[in-house]
C-alpha cells in the first residue's frame, strides 16, 4: 500500500506500470487512443496535488482528476483513501455499469524513441529557425509592399500617359483639319499664296511634332506598362515566397509543439512562439546595462526595490557570462531577490539550453519583458522583467561596500 506523506518522505509512485508522472495531455491521449479498451493510467501535469486518471472506455477516454493532499487521496472532498492503489479500486468498483473499469495498466512509453521519430531537432534549433524564418517573412512581406507600391505608380503613370496620348490624338486631329482647309485656300485665294503657303508649312511642322511627342509619350507607356508586368511577377513570386513561408512557419511550429509533448515543456515553448510571431513587439525601453558587482550588493540594492526591478550582473565565466538579479515578493509578499544565471550556447544567450536564442542581452531582457519567469520555474508566477536599477543606485551601493570594508579594516587595526 502507497501511503502518502509528504512530510516524511515522498511516495515513489514511478514502481507502477500505470504511473506516467508528468505527462502532457495531448500526449496521453493519443497513446491511451491506441491502446485497447479498459486501458488506463495516471498521470499529473506540474502539481503534484493534482493528478489525473485517464482511462480507455470504448472509442472514447474519460478523465478523472484525483486529488492528493495531506496524506490522502480521493476524487472528491473530503479526500478519503489512504493511497492510489485503493483510490483506483474503489473507482473500479463504482464503474462497473458504465464500464468504466480499470483493467489494463498502460506502461509508459520510451518517450525518447518517440521523440527522434516525431521530430528530428531540439526545440533550441526550432526556435532559432522560428525566429529567422519569422523574419525573413517579414522581409518578404516588406518586399511585397514595395512591389506593390510601385506598381500603383506605375498604374498611375501609365494612366497619365494614356491621357496624354489622348489628348495629343486631339490636337493632331484639330491640326490636321486646319491644314486640310489651309490647302484648299491655295486654289481659290492666289494673291495670299505665300502667306497661305507659309501657314501649311508651319502646320505641317506642328502636326510632325505633335505626332513625334505622341510617339515618344507611346514609348513611354510602353515601358511603363512593361516595367509594370514585371513587377506583377515579381509580385506574384513574393505571394509565392510569403506563403511557402508561412508553411515553413507552421512547420516549424508543428516540431516545436511535437517535440514539446515529449519533453513536458508545452507552456514555455507555446509562450515562445507567441513571442517570436508577436508583430508588436518592441526592444526594451532602456538600454540594458552591465555591472560588475556581485550577488550580495546585488541583493542589498534591490531588496527594497518593487517586483520586476533587475540588474544585470557581469560574470567571468564565457559559458555564463551574466546572471540577471530580480526583486521578488514571494506568497507571504516578503521581498525577495532571486538570481538568474544567463547562459551562453553556439554562440547564444538564454537561461536553459532549449531557449538560447537570443543575439544578445538586450534580446533577452526584451522577451523576459513579456515572458514570466514562471515559464521555467511555476515558483515565480507572473515576474516578468519590468526596469532597471538606476545607475545612481548602483553607485551608492559600491560607496556603502567601500565604507564597510574600510570600517571592517579600521576596527580590525585598532584591535591589534
Amino acid at each position: 500500500m502507497i501511503m502518502l506523506d509528504y512530510e516524511d518522505e515522498p511516495v515513489d509512485l514511478g514502481q507502477y506500470a500505470w504511473y506516467w508522472g508528468e505527462t502532457h495531455q495531448e500526449l496521453v491521449r493519443r497513446e491511451l487512443s491506441r491502446a485497447q479498451d479498459g486501458s488506463y493510467l495516471v498521470h499529473h501535469t506540474g502539481d503534484i496535488e493534482f493528478h489525473m486518471l485517464a482511462v480507455k472506455v470504448g472509442d472514447d477516454i474519460v478523465w478523472q482528476p484525483i486529488y492528493c493532499r495531506d496524506g490522502l487521496v480521493g476524487f472528491t472532498e473530503p479526500l478519503g483513501f489512504e493511497s492510489f492503489e485503493d483510490a483506483l479500486e474503489a473507482y473500479t468498483e463504482s464503474q462497473t455499469e458504465t464500464h468504466d473499469t480499470l483493467r489494463n495498466p498502460l506502461p509508459k512509453p520510451d518517450f525518447s524513441k518517440l521523440r527522434e521519430t516525431h521530430a528530428t531537432m531540439k526545440p533550441v534549433q526550432l526556435l532559432k529557425r522560428l525566429r529567422d524564418t519569422h523574419g525573413l517573412l517579414g522581409q518578404r512581406i516588406d518586399e511585397l509592399d514595395n512591389v506593390e507600391g510601385c506598381i500603383e505608380r506605375l498604374e498611375q503613370e501609365i494612366e497619365e500617359k494614356s491621357k496624354s496620348t489622348e489628348a495629343y490624338g486631339v490636337l493632331i486631329k484639330v491640326v490636321s483639319k486646319q491644314l486640310e482647309k489651309t490647302n484648299e485656300l491655295t486654289s481659290s485665294s492666289s494673291d495670299r499664296l505665300d502667306e497661305i503657303n507659309n501657314n501649311c508649312t508651319a502646320l505641317t511642322k506642328r502636326l510632325e511634332g505633335l505626332r513625334q511627342e505622341q510617339t515618344a509619350i507611346e514609348r513611354e507607356r510602353t515601358s511603363l506598362v512593361t516595367e509594370r508586368n514585371e513587377q506583377s511577377k515579381l509580385s506574384t513570386r513574393c505571394l509565392d515566397g510569403i506563403r511557402d513561408l508561412e508553411n515553413e512557419l507552421q512547420k516549424i511550429k508543428d516540431d516545436i509543439i511535437e517535440f514539446s509533448l515529449y519533453e513536458n515543456c508545452m507552456g514555455t515553448m507555446m509562450l515562445f512562439i507567441d513571442h517570436l510571431l508577436a508583430s508588436d513587439v518592441t526592444e526594451f525601453a532602456q538600454k540594458v546595462e552591465e555591472y560588475d558587482i556581485d550577488k550580495s550588493m546585488a541583493k542589498s540594492i534591490l531588496k527594497t526595490e518593487s517586483d520586476g526591478t533587475f540588474i544585470v550582473r557581469t560574470n567571468n565565466d564565457p559559458n555564463k557570462p551574466y546572471s540577471i538579479s530580480v526583486s521578488y515578493s514571494d506568497a507571504e509578499n516578503e521581498g525577495l531577490v532571486v538570481h538568474f544565471p544567463v547562459k551562453r550556447d553556439d554562440g547564444c544567450l538564454g537561461f536553459d539550453e532549449q531557449t538560447c536564442i537570443f543575439h544578445d542581452i538586450q534580446d533577452l531582457v526584451t522577451c523576459y519583458a513579456r515572458i514570466p519567469f514562471g515559464s521555467h520555474d511555476s515558483t515565480y508566477g507572473d515576474l516578468t522583467l519590468v526596469r532597471q536599477v538606476e545607475k545612481k543606485a548602483i553607485e551608492e551601493g559600491k560607496r556603502e561596500r567601500k565604507s564597510s570594508v574600510f570600517s571592517t579594516f579600521a576596527r580590525k587595526m585598532s584591535l591589534k
